[in-house]
């Protein structure tokens, strides 16, 4: 494995996984992604990469395969020796030949599943506890093609240096889940306070604006009350609360309201929890399986894709649980209808049930780890200079 070449477009390109950069021969084109387009984990998670950084691959790859400079050369992606790195690899390359070479996520998969034993990792939750749920990277393709197919992803309109502003943490860490429909975004603080030199934290004021530039008609807040809802409220906003345990999944009642909420609301939704992650992304992602017809694995990879670190332990095997009750009563309702049916939380807390009994999973552990992890990937994206310049803070 390490150190060959192996074709996806053969005669035109190919990829490799290295223990050390090549010296490329005349006839071939050898360029790598590892420090450019690069994954910022939590804690024990790897990938799969954001939305931005799938497009400006695919920009690179279509300038490469059209550059009369590289005109018959052999192109070579290649990537170091490291399982993570090279799953990653194999990730952006299989989006490529999605994107651009319109292939299906099971074509794809059938040029990188000859390989025994498999050389890729599947991916996992950003937590640091064992992992036990996996996210295999036909998933993650299968995710981005539903995304796409469904249109809550137009990758010809979209702006990766603006995916990228709002990405950072010092610019509100949010997204666009659902275009004119869902918003995610870190949960605010009343006050400004400093988390760690050069970063602090936000209050419902600096979302103001950027909410009202979005359409945004309501917020929804998952987690405890860290700050005034009258902020949001006197700004023409309308607030809800809707609360349960961090890293842990709803009850039927909160699910009932949430999809009321969404019912009743003409604009943006703009939903939070502490760190807009698990508990943010369960009630979307449920929303998304509903009127889009998701699988979980479809929806866990288009949320991670758009939001990396969505969907926290036991929430992955919920809306796994949520998707067969889906799938069972097709006419299933999340609210009360006129013909109603059993309400999808009942089944669906059977996961609880399971997971409970194993030792690696504590919710307050879990949300402890989530939390420090968002600290360490934010510092990790500061510039180190302009940490250096900020520890005589």
């Amino acid at each position: 494995m390490v150190g060959s070449t192996y074709p996806i477009i053969d005669g035109r390109f190919y990829w490799a996984s290295v223990s050390c950069e090549p010296a490329a021969p005349q006839s071939e084109h050898w360029f790598s992604t590892d420090r450019t387009l690069v994954y910022s984990s939590f804690c024990a998670d790897f990938g799969p990469m954001n939305l931005s950084a799938i497009v400006r691959y695919v920009k690179l790859m279509k300038e490469k395969m059209s550059s009369e400079d590289l005109k018959g050369k052999k192109i070579v992606h290649f990537t170091g020796a490291s399982v993570q790195n090279r799953t990653n690899c194999v990730f952006l390359i299989g989006c490529y030949l999605l994107l651009d070479r319109k292939m299906s996520p099971a074509e794809i998969w059938n040029c990188f599943s000859k390989f025994e034993p498999s050389p890729f990792l599947h991916y996992r939750d950003a937590t640091f506890v064992r992992s036990t749920w996996d996210l295999k990277l036909e998933d993650c393709w299968r995710g981005l093609h539903r995304g796409i197919e469904t249109g809550l992803i137009d990758i010809e309109g979209f702006n990766p240096d603006e995916y990228d502003y709002y990405d950072h943490p010092q610019h509100g860490d949010m997204h666009v889940i659902v275009p004119r429909r869902f918003i995610a975004f870190k949960g605010p603080t009343g006050r400004r306070y400093r988390l760690a030199a050069g970063l602090y934290s936000h209050t419902p004021k600096d979302y103001i604006e950027v909410f009202r530039h979005h359409n945004v008609s309501a917020i929804v807040r998952l987690n405890n009350k860290e700050y005034d809802r009258n902020e949001f409220v006197k700004n023409g906003f309308n607030h809800y609360d809707l609360f349960f345990e961090d890293c842990t999944t709803p009850s039927e009642l909160i699910v009932s309201k949430f999809m009321d909420i969404v019912e009743r609301e003409r604009g943006v939704i703009a939903v939070h929890c502490l760190a807009g992650l698990g508990r943010t992304g369960t009630l979307i992602g449920l929303w998304i399986m509903r009127n889009y017809d998701f699988t979980a694995e479809e929806v866990i990879a288009y949320l991670r894709i758009i939001r990396p670190g969505s969907i926290i332990g036991p929430q992955q095997q919920y809306l796994c649980d949520c998707y067969q009750k889906l799938k069972n009563v097709k006419e299933a309702s999340f609210s009360s209808r006129k013909q109603p049916a059993p309400p999808i939380s009942a089944t669906c807390h059977e996961s609880d049930r399971l997971l409970a009994g194993r030792l690696d999973y504590n919710s307050a552990a879990l949300a402890k780890e989530v939390k420090e992890g968002m600290l360490r990937r934010h510092i990790h994206r500061i510039p180190r200079w302009f940490r250096k310049s900020l520890t005589a803070e």
